[in-house]
């Protein structure tokens, strides 16, 4: 697998769709596709409005096994991620460490580059809202296969405070917020500013690591992509966390669904402006849309 170049998010042609790159009977790490069991290369083409949408929007993939056994991978993935950083989170400020900041992007770095290894090659390792709507946005899943991935990614983030509450002493849930993502003394429209940047580096590096066709694109297997990703993941998180010097602000979440978990399960102030870690991805994924459909053809493999 190491040897096969991924694709990126970046738009593709029709032939490409119709034949994702297999190995058995998965897709790709970060490629997955509704049409990737290659059952439905001899359909007729709709002809009415409903059969039309229905195709559009891949309505076929809410009753497909294969799309909910990935979308389990999502659950279990994110349930992990989510389980480790609010762990991480926790325990590194409550060390009182001279660099907590320093120390959780770290950590992050590894353990996002873990998680995608382990769930690329089943659903594609996407572990992000984000991620799923900027895929879906730019043709590379369908927006039922999105649906499916964000539902059981956010239910992943409940179920994984769910589990950090009931391992952490009350007063440790209390004051450290379950790890939650929180403004603290920091304003809504930096912050949403924050997230939004943020977001689009993060969605901009996971498209240019998967872009084979462009001069220079790293083909170089999954251990490579998956570490600039979580290196670029921790990075986001270092810069939000230290560069706006407000008590209390957790920095970027980057992930809805790792946001979504503690302000279920706490609720209170993480309430607060939680809108700016929805937003803040949903404009970074529509930025990426556009600047995807903006550059030259000749730039992307189609």
């Amino acid at each position: 697998m190491a040897g096969n170049p991924m694709p990126s998010l970046v738009v593709s042609s029709e032939s490409d769709r119709e034949n994702p790159p297999v190995v058995g009977n998965r897709v790709q790490p970060f490629y997955t596709n509704s049409n990737s069991g290659g059952e439905d290369s001899m359909k007729k083409v709709p002809t009415t409005f409903s059969g039309l949408l229905y195709e559009r929007l891949g309505l076929d993939e809410f009753f497909s096994l294969k799309a909910w056994q990935a979308s389990v991978a999502e659950l279990v993935g994110t349930g992990a991620l989510v389980f480790t950083l609010e762990a991480i989170a926790i325990s590194s400020t409550e060390a009182q460490i001279g660099s907590p900041h320093l120390v959780i992007a770290a950590l992050i770095s590894i353990l996002v580059t873990v998680l995608i290894l382990v769930t690329g090659p089943i659903s594609g390792g996407h572990l992000n809202p984000a991620i799923s709507l900027s895929a879906a946005l730019v043709g590379r899943i369908t927006a039922a296969r999105a649906a499916i991935y964000v539902t059981m990614q956010c239910l992943g983030g409940v179920l994984a405070t769910l589990a950090i509450k009931a391992a952490v002493a009350r007063e440790v849930a209390h004051e450290f917020s379950l790890g939650g993502c929180g403004l603290g003394r920091a304003e809504a429209r930096p912050a949403l500013w924050l997230e939004t940047v943020c977001t689009f580096v993060l969605l901009l590096s996971v498209s240019a690591v998967f872009n084979e066709g462009r001069a220079g694109a790293m083909a170089h297997g999954p251990v490579t992509v998956s570490a600039v990703i979580g290196t670029t993941v921790g990075l986001m998180v270092y810069v939000s966390a230290t560069v706006t010097g407000r008590k209390g602000y957790s920095g970027v979440g980057l992930n809805a669904a790792r946001c979504l978990g503690p302000a279920v399960v706490r609720g209170g102030d993480l309430w607060t402006a939680h809108w700016v870690f929805w937003v803040g991805p949903i404009l970074a994924s529509m930025g990426l849309y556009v600047y995807v459909k903006a550059l030259p053809r000749q730039n992307f493999h189609v």
